[in-house]
């Protein structure tokens, strides 16, 4: 078996999904292949999104799936413990989804993103968000005065103790060989956004459960205080959606 090994039985095999259309791009993310044996790079042809990438190495057999597998962007730094952590932890039988602690520059905790299905008044305060884009731009403003959250339950707080979730942060996941032996691809139809809701729900359907793994750290390159602020063009790829993947949250 090819890779990086790690612990005894165990080998470390990175897939890069290359979106681009930039050649150069292309040259600098080949670069990574050339230099270490253990990482893939792949060019679909077309700009997939972000689950689209993943559905395409798992239906082109570029992956074993009878493994752990971590799904993530591009812009996460991985602690150095990562992976024996990962390999050495022992998880319920029903979890089918593990979320790591993912901690932006700025030391903002995205998990716990939601322990628990938003309330009414959660999911009013999301209607209005996507409702208009500039009443997006008022509300967060709102919650920078008043230091509030738009929905995230722990409000940015590092949380040590494990835990089922309802929902996890988009931006990194491990899937289980419990997801893998009910599914071959994430159900996602959209090209940006929403995924974790659309995650959420796959994974709870099919009677399994997301759980929060504190030991397993990832930081996120982004500003939590620039995130919250959508641009336009997000805001849209973000709204189109949302009428559909409302109801999982």
């Amino acid at each position: 078996m090819g890779g990086l090994p790690l612990l005894e039985g165990f080998f470390l095999e990175c897939i890069i999904v290359d979106n681009s259309d930039h050649p150069e791009f292309f040259l600098q993310i080949k670069a990574l292949e050339n230099k270490f044996n253990f990482v893939k790079v792949i060019r679909p042809g077309v700009n997939t999104g972000y689950f689209g990438a993943f559905n395409f190495v798992f239906k082109n057999d570029l992956i074993d799936l009878n493994s752990l597998v971590v799904i993530c962007n591009n812009d996460l730094v991985f602690n150095s413990l990562f992976c024996d952590c990962l390999l050495k932890s022992h998880y319920p039988k029903d979890v089918f989804v593990v979320c790591p602690d993912v901690v932006t520059t700025d030391g903002y905790h995205q998990n716990p993103h939601l322990v628990a299905p938003l309330s009414f008044m959660g999911r009013l305060k999301l209607d209005l968000y996507f409702s208009n884009y500039y009443l997006a731009l008022c509300m967060i403003s709102i919650y920078k005065i008043f230091n509030l959250s738009r929905f995230k339950r722990n409000h940015g707080k590092h949380i040590s103790v494990p835990m089922y979730l309802h929902m996890g942060i988009g931006a990194c996941y491990v899937l289980t060989r419990n997801f893998f032996s009910k599914f071959t691809e994430l159900n996602y139809p959209y090209f940006l956004y929403g995924e974790e809701a659309f995650l959420s729900s796959q994974v709870h359907a099919a009677g399994g459960r997301l759980f929060y793994d504190p030991n397993l750290v990832v930081e996120h390159n982004e500003s939590a205080t620039l995130s919250k602020t959508p641009k336009k063009t997000a805001y849209k790829y973000a709204r189109d959606g949302y009428c559909e993947y409302r109801r999982m949250y």
